[in-house]
C-alpha cells in the first residue's frame, strides 16, 4: 500500500502550513514584520541553503511562502526579487559536472516556476491545498502582485526576460522545462499591467536587452531568440521596426 507516503506528503504540508502560522503571528509581533528580515536572508545565506534541498522540501517551502503572501507577511517583490529570479540565474550558470549540477538545478527551477506562476499568472484558485485556495486569498494575491508592476520592480523584472530567453535554449535543462520558460515568458508579457509597465519604462527594456546582447560570451544562435523575446515585449511584429519603440 502506497497510504503511509501519502499520509507523509498530506503531514508535511499540515506542518509547513503550521510553520507559515508561527511566522505570521512572529510577524504580527515585530514593529516592522518579517518581510525585511526574510529579504536579508534571501540576500544572505538563505538562497544558498534554499538550492540544495529536494522537491518535497521544496513543496513545504512554497505552501509556506504562499501562505505569507496571501496574509500580506510577505511581499511578492521580496520572492521574486531574493528568490525567484536568483533561481533562474542559478539555473543558467549551473556548470556540469560541478557546483549545482543539472538535476540540482532541474529541481530549485521547477520551484522558482512554480512560485512565479503561482505569484503573478494564476487567475483561479488552487485545487492541491496552496494558498489560494478560495475567492478571498485570490483576490489578496491580484492586490500583492501589482507591485511586481510598478516602480523600480517592473525593471528588475523586465531584466530577468532574457534569464527566461537562456532557460528556453538551455541544452543540460530538461526540454519540458526549456519549454516551460519560453510558456512563462509568453504569459507574463501577455499581462495587462506588465504591457502598460513596459511602455511608462522603454527604458528598462532597451537596457536590459542592449546589455545582453553585447554580451560577448552570447551565442550567435540565441540573438534571434533574444529578438523575438524583445518583439514580444515591444508587441511588435517580426517586420516591424524596433528603434522608433525604443
Amino acid at each position: 500500500l502506497k497510504l503511509p507516503a501519502t499520509v507523509d506528503v498530506i503531514t508535511a504540508r499540515a506542518r509547513a502550513l503550521c510553520y507559515a502560522e508561527f511566522l505570521l503571528h512572529v510577524d504580527q509581533h515585530l514593529p516592522n514584520g518579517i518581510d525585511e528580515h526574510i529579504s536579508q536572508w534571501l540576500h544572505g545565506s538563505g538562497i544558498l541553503e534554499l538550492v540544495a534541498i529536494d522537491s518535497e522540501a521544496w513543496d513545504c517551502v512554497i505552501i509556506a511562502l504562499m501562505y505569507l503572501i496571501v496574509n500580506g507577511a510577505l511581499s511578492t517583490t521580496t520572492v521574486l526579487q531574493g528568490l525567484v529570479y536568483p533561481l533562474w540565474q542559478f539555473a543558467h550558470d549551473a556548470p556540469d559536472g560541478s557546483g549545482h549540477t543539472s538535476q540540482s538545478a532541474e529541481v530549485y527551477l521547477r520551484a522558482a516556476h512554480d512560485i512565479f506562476t503561482r505569484m503573478l499568472l494564476h487567475d483561479a484558485c488552487s485545487t492541491d491545498g496552496v494558498p489560494p485556495t478560495d475567492f478571498i486569498e485570490l483576490q489578496r494575491i491580484r492586490t500583492r502582485r501589482q507591485e511586481a508592476f510598478q516602480g523600480p520592480h517592473i525593471s528588475v523584472l523586465i531584466s530577468s526576460i532574457p534569464t527566461l530567453v537562456f532557460l528556453e535554449h538551455n541544452r543540460r535543462l530538461p526540454a519540458d522545462l526549456g519549454q516551460q520558460s519560453g510558456v512563462l515568458r509568453q504569459a507574463v508579457c501577455e499581462v495587462p499591467e506588465f504591457r502598460q509597465a513596459v511602455y511608462r519604462d522603454l527604458n528598462a527594456v532597451r537596457d536590459a536587452f542592449e546589455k545582453t546582447l553585447q554580451l560577448d560570451s552570447l551565442e550567435e544562435s540565441l540573438v534571434e531568440p533574444m529578438m523575438d523575446a524583445l518583439r514580444l515585449i515591444l508587441n511588435v511584429t517580426r517586420t516591424g521596426s524596433l528603434c522608433r519603440h525604443i
